[in-house]
């Protein structure tokens, strides 16, 4: 009996030690956890709210790349896929030499229908009547640019003293550092031209790929150097459509067998492709039916006009506005979708002294 009371005080105590335990012990500890979870809560939505902020006034290429990687698409920059991209044709021209081609003098419909689907209310379709002119058949290349950076002695700031714009920036090094670039906005996109024991020279493998981070002045004296000009935005529609009235000139679609673009996001009721991430060589597809190479995606391609509203009467050879703070740029590049590739869209246009990963040159030239 004796051992049976022993027993009995013992599981009271046991049970007594216990309750202590929960009182005074568990119950603060359950407190600080929730407390925690409050605190881990409340920081979550903070960082929800900041990211949907930075999310609204990011970049529309940033937003475009989020949104991709959300499907968890395949990296299309590795070998394995890169290697079975069609490529229609295959170009061998002079490095340094600027080939052109001739566009017939004629009047087209610039802008867009206003029934066109996805068409910008900035494209006010009026009539152009346009005199004949040269346009180079691929955009200017890395060598070709760099030719010319090295025969006018321009060093590593990228200032033409003696040029039309002496004060002015022609081209950033292709370099992931901000103190050396700072239009660099991307890492890793080294495709360009370097500065490199006093001369500029284009990254290794990439003499024949398009030159990038060419500001509006650079691309400007570039053309003076060459004897030639910038394409106004009416030649430069005009040779883009070559005679064609739809999206592109290839049709309503535009597939990445035809044109370097970000073909994840193709034009309504056109078929899905790929996103190479990354420029081409120029000349690496079918030209159009003008032989102009890589008129939709690749790069941009600066124009000479200042950036301003379509007027909605006839025009003959028009120059755009006589001033203005942005200039204007066309054709999309390997990073835009493809309604940004569209021969009528005007989407795009910046400060003259942008420089980009995506925006290049091509010139013309006049009879």
């Amino acid at each position: 009996m004796k051992n049976f009371f022993n027993w009995v005080l013992m599981v009271l105590l046991v049970a007594g030690l216990v309750f202590v335990f929960f009182y005074f012990m568990l119950e603060p500890l359950i407190e600080m956890v929730l407390g925690l979870i409050q605190i881990v809560i409340i920081f979550s939505i903070i960082s929800i709210i900041i990211v949907a902020i930075m999310f609204i006034f990011t970049k529309r290429e940033d937003k475009k790349m989020f949104i991709a990687s959300l499907f968890k698409r395949k990296n299309n920059n590795s070998p394995e896929t890169v290697k079975h991209i069609p490529i229609t044709t295959k170009i061998k021209h002079d490095e340094k030499k600027i080939e052109l081609t001739s566009i017939p003098a004629g009047t087209f419909t610039m802008g867009s229908p206003y029934d066109q689907v996805n068409r910008r209310d900035n494209e006010t379709p009026h009539q152009v009547s346009l005199s004949a002119f040269k346009m180079s058949k691929y955009e200017i290349t890395n060598a070709q640019y760099a030719a010319f950076l090295n025969a006018k002695n321009i060093g590593s700031d990228g200032i033409y003293e003696a040029g039309a714009f002496p004060t002015k920036r022609l081209i950033y090094p292709s370099i992931g550092d901000w103190n050396l670039n700072p239009n660099f906005a991307y890492g890793g996109f080294n495709w360009g031209l370097h500065y490199a024991d006093g001369k500029w020279v284009p990254a290794a493998g990439y003499k024949n790929y398009p030159a990038i981070f060419v500001t509006w002045y650079g691309a400007s004296e570039f053309a003076a150097y060459k004897g030639c000009r910038l394409p106004t935005e009416a030649e430069w529609e005009y040779a883009c459509r070559a005679g064609t009235t739809s999206h592109f000139n290839t049709g309503k679609c535009l597939n990445t067998t035809q044109a370097n673009y970000d073909g994840y996001y193709p034009m309504e009721g056109c078929s899905e492709g790929i996103n190479r991430g990354k420029t081409m060589p120029v000349g690496s597809f079918a030209p159009n039916a003008w032989g102009l190479y890589d008129m939709h995606g690749n790069v941009w391609e600066w124009c000479n006009d200042w950036y301003g509203d379509y007027p909605s009467y006839v025009q003959t050879n028009p120059k755009g506005p006589a001033s203005g703070l942005r200039r204007v740029y066309r054709g999309g590049s390997w990073n835009d979708i493809a309604h940004y590739c569209r021969s009528a869209d005007r989407g795009r246009y910046d400060d003259p002294i942008v420089s980009r990963i995506d925006i290049g040159v091509r010139v013309v030239s006049d009879y």
